[in-house]
């Protein structure tokens, strides 16, 4: 009598199934499965790429980017990131499970070196005048459906402006610095990209 009664069951606690009150592990842990990020690992600087990771039904999904910034899909199993400058980077990826099971976080780190600044092809988005110098007039055949968000990246992959255009799709970027810019347009989970130079 008095004697501690030893459970069985998984004693690890990163597992989806652990079990706190279990003292002997039984073999029966089970884990979140890992799989690789599809995606360049050879970006050109300002480009913005598209990245996918295996999707599980009620899962959802965390990503980030050093030295680029995460510009759609946050939440689910593929997403646009737009890269900054040259040097190093990464992108990651942290699935949890509909019953709140958290994986292993998944990486890919590489460099960001290309001399060439590709330009990005838009289907349908213009903007002037580019260079700017306080404002910006946004066309787009994405503006027609409304809830346009304007996201501006800078050179080192950080947003440095996020806003919604006014009646005259006029962006206000007069508080924004001389540089290289990457504007993109997110309307009902499609993007559309452009770059753009601020010059006063």
């Amino acid at each position: 009598e008095g004697e501690l009664q030893e459970n069985e069951g998984c004693i690890d606690p990163l597992a989806c199934n652990f079990n706190p009150e279990a003292s002997i592990d039984d073999g029966s842990c089970e884990y979140l499965e890992l799989y690789a990020i599809i995606g360049s690992t050879t970006p050109d600087p300002l480009t913005s790429v598209d990245y996918f990771y295996s999707s599980t039904m009620g899962s959802s999904y965390v990503w980030q980017a050093s030295n680029g910034a995460v510009t759609a899909g946050q939440g689910t199993a593929s997403v646009t990131v737009v890269w900054g400058e040259l040097g190093l980077a990464s992108i990651s990826v942290t699935e949890m499970s509909e019953d709140g099971c958290e994986g292993d976080m998944v990486m890919e780190e590489f460099n960001i070196s290309s001399t060439s600044m590709t330009e990005i092809s838009a289907e349908s988005l213009s903007v002037y005048p580019n260079p700017a110098s306080s404002f910006l007039i946004i066309k787009s055949d994405l503006l027609s459906s409304g809830n346009s968000v304007i996201k501006l990246i800078d050179s080192k992959g950080r947003l440095v402006l996020e806003d919604t255009l006014d009646k005259d799709n006029r962006l206000d970027v007069s508080g924004v610095a001389n540089g290289v810019y990457f504007l993109s347009l997110i309307n009902d989970q499609k993007v559309e990209n452009l770059r753009i130079v601020i010059q006063k």
